[in-house]
């Protein structure tokens, strides 16, 4: 082999290594942007949990709360009633005592 092939052939394998180290690179600076990815969509899919757990939270309090309101409607529907009854129970003991003395007289 004469100096210049030889100077080809190495002149070659640099070539091709340097190619190996650029793409090697590349590569390992495309493995760092997915792990930062993935460390990205961790982090988002964390705060969506949290999110959705304080939704979830909050769901509750308003049946909570629905349910009180709802018992306290029928509280104050049956005193309601409680109190219309006795207004009727009184009206009755008034016009009873009325016709006692309509008919005493």
């Amino acid at each position: 082999m004469t100096f210049e092939e030889v100077q080809q052939a190495i002149e070659g394998m640099l070539s091709v290594q340097r190619e190996l180290q650029e793409s090697q690179l590349r590569f390992d600076a495309e493995l760092g942007d997915l792990k930062q990815s993935v460390g990205d969509l961790k982090e988002a899919q964390k705060q969506t949990l949290v999110a959705m757990d304080a939704l979830l939270e909050h769901g509750k309090a308003t049946d909570r709360r629905i349910e009180q309101l709802i018992g306290y409607s029928i509280n104050r529907e049956r005193d309601s009633l409680d109190i219309q009854q006795d207004i009727l129970l009184d009206l009755r003991h008034r016009v009873v005592a009325i016709e006692r003395k309509l008919t005493e007289s």
